[in-house]
C-alpha cells in the first residue's frame, strides 16, 4: 500500500497515511521534497494526468493536482514501491533476456550495486557487468539508470 499525502502549496501536509516516523504533523519527508518541487513544475507546464519520479531504483513518487477547499492547489503525492519481480518476469518475454540475466536485471531493479550482485550469484563482478552490457544491448539503451528507467516504464 503506497503512503499518501495531501500538501498545500507551501509543501506543508494537510493529511497523511504514512508512519508518524515518516512524517510529522506538518512536515514533508526531506527526500521527497526536492522531487515533489520538480513535479510540481512539470505539472505546471502542462502535465495532465499527474507526473511521475523516481526515488531510488525500487521506490517512485507519484503527484496529482487537487482542488483544496478554498479553491487554493493541493497535490496528493504517492509513495509507492516497484513490484520487482513482475517487472523483471515481464522484461525476459519482452527483451529475450536468459536466466542470469534475470537474475541480474533482478539486481539492478533493487537498487544492488555490482559487488552486491556478483556475491548473490557467486559470480565474478566482470561477469556481472558484462550480463548488465548484454541486457542495455537487448533494450537498446547503455546505462543502467535506462535499464531501470524502462524496465518499470518511466522512459
Amino acid at each position: 500500500m503506497p503512503a499518501l499525502y495531501i500538501v498545500d502549496e507551501a509543501m506543508r501536509v494537510v493529511f497523511s497515511t504514512a508512519p508518524e516516523s515518516a512524517a510529522t504533523a506538518t512536515d514533508l519527508p526531506d527526500e521527497l521534497r526536492p522531487i515533489v518541487g520538480r513535479l510540481r513544475q512539470d505539472l505546471a507546464a502542462g502535465a495532465e494526468n499527474g507526473t511521475i519520479g523516481v526515488i531510488s531504483p525500487t521506490e517512485l513518487v507519484r503527484l496529482q493536482r487537487l482542488d483544496g477547499r478554498d479553491g487554493s492547489p493541493h497535490y496528493a503525492i504517492f509513495r509507492e514501491r516497484f513490484a520487482t519481480r513482475n517487472s523483471v518476469d515481464k522484461a525476459v518475454a519482452q527483451f529475450k533476456l536468459s536466466g542470469r540475466e534475470a537474475e541480474v536485471l533482478d539486481g539492478l531493479l533493487r537498487g544492488d550495486a555490482t559487488s552486491e550482485i556478483a556475491a548473490r550469484l557467486g559470480i565474478g563482478a566482470t561477469t556481472v557487468l558484462e550480463h548488465v552490457r548484454n541486457i542495455g544491448r537487448k533494450m537498446n539503451v547503455t546505462k543502467r539508470s535506462a535499464i531501470v528507467a524502462l524496465v518499470f516504464g518511466l522512459r
